[in-house]
């Protein structure tokens, strides 16, 4: 018996396909993604027309890293509902970690078309466009998501990504520093603050960083060996561009 065959096993088998929607949403509130997975199955196969039990189930599949099931659920929602915005971002971002970032993109164009004032999928369309080695595209969709929305961190943590990518990496920093006087325990800010100041070669600001990188959680074997590698790899010094 697979898994989530024992997990239906378990479930009330007379129970009403919206019981099982409403107990598969709060097992998602919950973290529990096996437990979601198995009552919004039920709620689908009780109820085929619950086109939102197949969409959050394909959430819970996405979280779970199950990223094909994801796009099946995904698939069939916005066979019935093709103006949902939600089913094509979160499609998308399955998409992407596929690694079929040019299908992602699809899925980010509709959604914008669909709804051109969320800051948050001119955000997750950058970051496609950086996986598909498209820096200045993401730069732009980056800027957009700031000006929809000024006062979200991770908004300026992904134009830092940008900005690191395109080797501007004075900007990345600024742009970091935002990150930080807003959200002063970012781990992953401070991490890639210090790459960039590796980068520049102000090798006591980035021992600094890394340093606190590391004692707000990250792994220090992964912090020390991405560092050593970037101080190996060619090309690591000032930006002729912002000096």
């Amino acid at each position: 018996m697979g898994i989530l065959d024992w997990f239906l096993s378990r479930e009330p088998k007379d129970e009403a396909p919206y019981e099982s929607y409403r107990r598969g949403r709060d097992a998602m509130d919950e973290g529990d993604w096996q437990a979601a997975i198995a009552r919004l199955t039920r709620a689908g196969t009780g109820d085929a027309s619950l086109i939102d039990a197949f969409h959050y189930r394909g959430v819970a599949y996405l979280m779970r890293g199950q990223f094909k099931q994801a796009i099946l659920d995904f698939d069939y929602v916005l066979e019935y509902r093709p103006q949902f915005v939600e089913a094509y971002l979160s499609r998308g971002h399955a998409f992407d970690y596929l690694g079929q970032s040019d299908r992602a993109l699809e899925d980010m164009n509709q959604a914008i078309a669909l709804a051109p004032h969320e800051a948050r999928i001119y955000n997750s369309r950058g970051i496609t466009h950086l996986n598909l080695g498209q820096p200045e595209l993401a730069m732009s969709d980056f800027h957009e998501s700031i000006r929809l929305e000024p006062d979200e961190p991770h908004n300026y943590f992904s134009r830092a990504m940008a900005y690191y990518n395109l080797t501007e990496y004075d900007r990345a920093i600024e742009d970091l520093n935002a990150v930080l006087e807003q959200d002063p325990s970012n781990a992953e800010a401070y991490f890639q603050r210090g790459m960039a100041h590796l980068s520049l070669n102000r090798q006591e600001n980035a021992d600094a960083d890394m340093g606190r990188a590391v004692k707000l959680g990250l792994d220090p074997r992964s912090v020390r060996r991405l560092t050593d590698y970037r101080r190996k790899a060619p090309g690591t010094g000032p930006n002729p561009a912002t000096e």
